[in-house]
């Protein structure tokens, strides 16, 4: 058993120590299954308590970099094990005696704890997690490293998707999924339309990823890999899974930050029409003033602005496995000649 949990994560880890799963909650979960094995072997004198300990270490070490100031994005899946909050004790600056952790007793609570306080926060973006901050500004994006969606894994068609806060209000949200399944809406949850990215005459980003595909077919089908990356005020997403559309080239998406404002441009090269579909995902309330969608929370209001067709549909943010709360789809659609570009502007009025 021992040997099959220290394999295990070299495969199932990321050079980082995130889980190459592409889930934010199974991170959460394989962490504390990690941790629960190092805490056995500390207390029963294992040899095998170094290499768990150090496992352990590099999973806790990611965390704070999936954290945004509104609370920790559910991206990708959400395990039905337990309810994401049961784990809050993983995240930092969590009561340590809530939840999963405060089942522990004291020795092993106190052990956690030293291990998780001594740990600097790894950045994660080589493997395909991007946390990035301007300002008042919080986003945190995902692309797998190489666009097919992570296999093993659950599938989400989430390229460039991301959730974004302005201050400790959760403006833009990824919305999770709530079950399993290939149909109805456990399928519709894993699909591009459920995340804050773009769909190309009504693709996803890439295909479904097969385990029988080899590196070499998924880059002759959906071109190099994505680049996902952040410079001085701006966030940048390049990717060529639409590629395999005839007359579609390469998609970019650029988030453009100001102290109030954002700025998000989009490009599709190629050439012929095409139709294009953006989506933003919110949970605050939604209000439509003229050409504009203002949303209201708690701590402000934000004026959403785009170049398209932009409609509202209601949606489902999911809060744990089969636990969701009412939000809102922002669908923009737009008639594309290629080569096309067209911006979204959100305003913090």
């Amino acid at each position: 058993g021992a040997r099959l949990l220290l394999e295990e994560a070299k495969r199932i880890f990321q050079p980082s120590g995130i889980l190459g799963e592409g889930s934010s909650h199974y991170h959460l979960l394989l962490t504390r299954n990690y941790a629960e094995a190092w805490l056995a072997a500390r207390r029963h004198h294992r040899p095998e308590e170094p290499a768990l300990k150090e496992i352990t270490a590099r999973a806790l070490a990611v965390i704070p970099r999936l954290v945004l100031p509104g609370g920790l994005p559910l991206v990708g899946d959400i395990s039905p094990d337990c309810p994401p909050s049961f784990l809050a004790g993983l995240l930092p600056d969590r009561d340590m005696k809530a939840g999963w952790t405060g089942l522990l007793d004291e020795a092993d609570r106190n052990a956690l704890t030293e291990l998780k306080d001594g740990l600097g926060p790894v950045d994660a973006r080589a493997d395909g997690w991007l946390r990035a901050d301007f300002g008042p500004w919080s986003g945190l994006w995902h692309a797998a490293p190489g666009g097919w969606s992570a296999m093993p894994g659950h599938g989400h068609q989430d390229c460039g998707g991301f959730e974004l806060h302005f201050g400790t209000e959760p403006l833009f949200r990824d919305l999770g999924r709530g079950s399993y399944g290939e149909t109805g809406d456990a399928a519709f949850y894993r699909s591009a339309l459920a995340h804050n990215t773009i769909v190309v005459d009504g693709a996803d980003p890439y295909p479904p990823n097969k385990p029988y595909y080899d590196d070499g077919f998924r880059r002759r089908v959906g071109g190099p890999a994505p680049e996902l990356f952040a410079e001085t005020g701006i966030v940048t997403n390049r990717y060529n899974g639409f590629g395999r559309l005839k007359g579609v080239g390469e998609t970019m998406r650029r988030w453009n930050f100001a102290d109030s404002a954002l700025t998000i441009t989009d490009r599709a090269d190629g050439n012929g029409n095409h139709a294009v579909i953006r989506l933003l995902h919110t949970t605050l309330e939604v209000e439509r003033d003229g050409d504009a969608i203002v949303l209201r929370g708690a701590e402000g209001r934000y004026r959403v602005r785009a170049e398209g067709d932009m409609t509202l549909r209601p949606a489902t943010c999911w809060r744990a496995y089969g636990d969701g709360g009412p939000a809102t789809t922002m669908r923009i659609d737009s008639a594309a000649a290629l080569p096309w570009e067209s911006t979204i502007t959100i305003e913090a009025l």
